[in-house]
């Protein structure tokens, strides 16, 4: 155990993966959506978007939207984000990939934060303050209020994970 801690200490983009992984296991499986916008909007204008890719032509345009609009004109979809080029070139969009998007996405700001925290603060703190705001984040990224109780639990294991080595057992 004690090499793990260690590990995960040494190298925290783990630490922060191995949170994400956790923290979202209801997302992942997936009985809960990250955001209603994710199924009812960003979804369904990304598979177009990958289906045109697939179909060997380039998707400026989305005949189902507000009866045809530009693709880069929805502000919500993205339409330059070299990662949904990606995605729609290679894999395609559908409800996992989208989820796994979005997961990409609050890896990469939970790296931004523990970068900029590491400046002013320890590396303890760093990584705690770049945790939390995962955790603070979870219920506010979910539809369900089942969420508040799963939060607790998390940062609880966290918690008890992280101040486990550094507690001495009394004899």
């Amino acid at each position: 155990m004690k090499k793990i801690l260690s590990f995960l200490y040494q190298y925290p983009f783990f630490l922060f993966l191995l949170f994400l992984v956790v923290a979202y296991l209801p997302v992942l499986l997936p009985y809960f959506h990250l955001k209603n916008d994710l199924i009812s909007q960003n979804l369904p204008t990304r598979f177009v978007f990958s289906e045109g890719l697939y179909s060997r032509f380039e998707p400026f345009w989305n005949p189902y939207l507000l009866y045809g609009s530009p693709q880069y004109g929805d502000m919500n979809n993205g339409f330059w984000n070299p990662v949904q080029w990606f995605i729609g070139s290679t894999f395609g969009y559908n409800i996992y990939t989208i989820t796994f998007e979005e997961l990409f996405y609050i890896l990469i700001g939970g790296w931004g934060i523990y970068k900029v925290a590491k400046e002013f603060f320890s590396k303890d703190v760093a990584i705690m303050t770049g945790l939390t705001i995962y955790v603070l984040r979870l219920p506010y990224r979910t539809s369900s209020i089942f969420m508040l109780d799963y939060w607790n639990r998390i940062f609880s294991v966290c918690s008890s994970l992280f101040y486990s080595d550094k507690q001495k057992p009394s004899n």
